[in-house]
């Protein structure tokens, strides 16, 4: 029986409504059935669980305002003692007991243990119950051999591996304007080339914990999006539908990193009432108020997701639903250096794989020159340049280091990717002061292309360097042109 599309929404919709767009499920979805109604009310009553606490938490990390708590040496020892007490208590804990058998260093390695507290914002009895699901997952997805084992690409089945280079499960090649990592999940784009359902969550665990190797993905948490917009559902039942759904939510509440932000953009209600029951089995109300549901096209859900902070540049699906894979090749091309160069090196404190938008690149090429970061040096280099033209050599070498200091002051890194293992290190400070007074070299070269020729400069290299108009806004601006204007918009955050 469905539910009278006239009809009222009713409280449990309301209370349901916070993650679906800001409407009510009941009117913006009116053909759901009694089992997603049970579903919703499922739902419902595990957000009444969470504490107002809890729900302000959840609220500041989905538009990213959350902020960590001070990690004194003090902070840090009295929460890893509580944190060992919590585990202590936990009668049964199989495979946490035969990890901590095979490689005690491992299981109690400060770093390890550390990250587990900050994806549960410190609660040590939540931290302690991840610590021991996530011993209990890897074994069942990888075998009790591994349990103590950074899982890599080498250590994956074929069928696994195919699934993880396909790009249909990707990490955005840039993070949010917020700095976190973005996954995302397009079943549409992989489900029919699957021989075994056994290979998605050990895909998802893969490439989720690659995630958790990241320090401030550990502080922030990272964005989760499956986007199913367009997915035709071939297989009896959605079973493979479901089981997307249910890896991507699962390694939300186990590997030691926190989903911060979770969207699932749909095209049909069919695929909701899907998402519904997977969100109903895994039970978790600390995803279901970080949840957010999005319905629409591809335009539509685009735009959406981009008031969110996701960049849609580089999103994997193009606005006609085909798979872009090309930046995704790249990063697991690096990740299998990176994993190679790991077993006889150590890598520099410090090195990532995505800087954030606050860093500065050194490097060739357009990709460095249109980072944010980058483009904020040159804005700082054209406030300083008057000065710095005149000034003498000693003053020079000032103000450049005055510059060098405020983009750290600003959590900002100058940074260079390392050959060898394909990360992004920082450089010395002179490396990073060589930087900025290249910058003024290089504004000074552009001041006299213009005086010699008042014409627009060909030199778009340099060009790019100082130009005002910003690409990313004018990309904003396309894509939002291309949405129906009779189609209602989500507020940017």
């Amino acid at each position: 029986m469905q539910r009278n599309k006239d009809e009222a929404p009713s409280a449990i919709s309301q209370a349901s409504a916070r993650f679906h767009d800001g409407h009510v499920v009941a009117s913006s979805s009116p053909g759901l059935l009694d089992a997603d109604i049970k579903a919703e009310q499922a739902i419902a009553q595990a957000l009444g669980k969470l504490s107002l606490k809890e729900r302000e938490r959840a609220y500041e990390d989905v538009h990213g305002i959350s902020q960590p708590i001070d990690e004194t040496p003090k902070t840090i020892a009295d929460l890893m003692q509580k944190l060992m007490f919590e585990l202590a208590s936990i009668k049964s804990k199989p495979a946490f007991d035969i990890a901590k058998q095979l490689s005690e260093d491992f299981v109690t390695n400060h770093a390890f243990q550390l990250s587990f507290l900050r994806a549960e914002c410190y609660d040590a009895t939540k931290a302690a119950a991840r610590m021991v699901k996530y011993f209990e997952t890897k074994k069942e997805l990888f075998g009790a051999e591994m349990l103590t084992k950074t899982i890599t690409f080498e250590d994956l089945d074929s069928d696994t591996q195919k699934v993880v280079a396909r790009g249909s499960i990707s990490l955005l090649p840039s993070r949010d304007t917020l700095g976190r990592y973005v996954y995302v999940s397009s079943p549409g784009h992989h489900l029919s080339g699957l021989t075994t359902l056994a290979t998605l969550p050990k895909a998802v665990w893969y490439i989720v914990s690659t995630v958790a190797e990241d320090e401030e993905s550990q502080l922030k948490g990272f964005v989760a999006i499956t986007y199913a917009v367009g997915s035709q559902l071939q297989d009896k039942g959605g079973e493979r539908n479901k089981a997307m759904w249910f890896a991507c939510m699962n390694a939300g509440t186990c590997i030691p990193v926190r989903v911060s932000g979770f969207h699932h953009c749909h095209s049909s209600t069919k695929q909701f009432s899907l998402m519904l029951k997977v969100v109903t089995i895994v039970g978790d109300s600390s995803l279901c108020v970080r949840m957010r549901v999005h319905e629409g096209s591809h335009s539509e859900c685009q735009y959406k997701l981009m008031t969110f902070g996701i960049p849609a540049k580089d999103f994997p699906v193009t606005l006609e639903g085909q798979l872009k894979s090309g930046k995704h090749k790249g990063w697991l091309d690096r990740r299998k250096q990176k994993e190679q160069f790991l077993k006889t090196n150590r890598l520099q404190d410090g090195a990532v794989d995505v800087p954030t938008k606050f860093d500065v690149l050194l490097g060739k090429g357009m990709p460095c020159q249109e980072h944010i970061g980058n483009k904020q040096l040159h804005e700082l280099v054209a406030l300083k340049y008057e000065e710095y033209d005149s000034a003498k050599r000693d003053r020079k070498t000032e103000i450049a280091e005055e510059l060098v200091q405020q983009i750290n002051q600003s959590s900002g890194r100058f940074l260079k990717r390392d050959d060898a293992s394909g990360m992004w290190v920082e450089v010395p400070s002179r490396e990073a002061r060589d930087k900025v007074c290249h910058g003024f070299r290089r504004k000074r070269e552009w001041d006299l292309k213009k005086v010699k020729s008042p014409k627009k400069s060909t030199n778009s290299t340099v060009n790019n360097m100082f130009r005002t108009d910003n690409n990313d806004e004018n990309r904003q601006k396309r894509l939002k042109m291309s949405i129906d204007n009779s189609e209602g918009r989500s507020e940017a955050v």
